[in-house]
């Protein structure tokens, strides 16, 4: 099984490193900004989000009900991943890696900066594809073996991922998006929501 993981903060590529040390799970950039008010004026990419909307459409056309999601967190996607087998394949598109930032070991629950980690660890999945930006980090040098290909989404066309996709698995990851840009993710939900019938939330 192949599943296509989005995470919405890839929109934000060209400036999310100027405030990526600043956020987290428990501060967003909302609240970081007040005392920061240059990042009042950081960079959403609308031909990245454009491109990934045609992208989302022509999956959600393809793919049933069941098979597309809408999280908040990326650690979520864990059980979506989690189905007793070994051969899952994620592809995620992502400014960040989320393969693990730390040399500490990994617990017993995962979290949005090492959930690739933990799936690899727990023989959840056994390929990963990191589809990032040109500022995007690499993984520590002990974890480079988990990303098995690493593409720059500037350099590639998305459509050939369409017919090999089996799920669809989208993040909001609100503490790297500013809330003004939200909407956009919520208009994916909403339009998802009426082509399929059903009422998709994520928070």
């Amino acid at each position: 099984m192949t599943i296509l993981s989005i995470d919405f903060d890839i929109c934000m590529w060209q400036d999310i490193e100027l405030y990526n040390n600043m956020v987290n799970s428990f501060r967003t950039i909302d609240e970081v900004t007040p005392k920061y008010p240059a990042l009042k004026n950081v960079r959403f990419d609308a031909n990245l989000y454009n491109r990934l909307t045609s992208l989302v459409m022509k999956l959600a056309r393809k793919l049933p009900v069941d098979k597309i999601h809408f999280i908040s967190t990326h650690e979520d996607i864990i059980k979506f991943v989690n189905n007793g087998k070994e051969d899952n394949k994620v592809i995620n598109i992502d400014h960040h890696h989320d393969v693990c930032y730390t040399m500490a070991p990994i617990g017993t629950t995962a979290s949005c900066a090492n959930w690739v980690k933990y799936l690899y660890q727990n023989h959840m999945i056994q390929d990963y594809i990191h589809i990032g930006d040109s500022f995007s980090q690499m993984p520590l040098a002990d974890d480079a073996i988990i990303v098995k290909e690493f593409l720059n989404i500037g350099d590639i066309g998305l459509d050939a991922f369409v017919e090999e996709v089996d799920e669809l698995c989208i993040c909001l990851s609100p503490a790297w998006v500013p809330s003004q840009y939200h909407g956009l993710f919520e208009a994916w939900a909403t339009a998802l929501s009426v082509m399929k019938n059903t009422k998709y939330k994520y928070r």
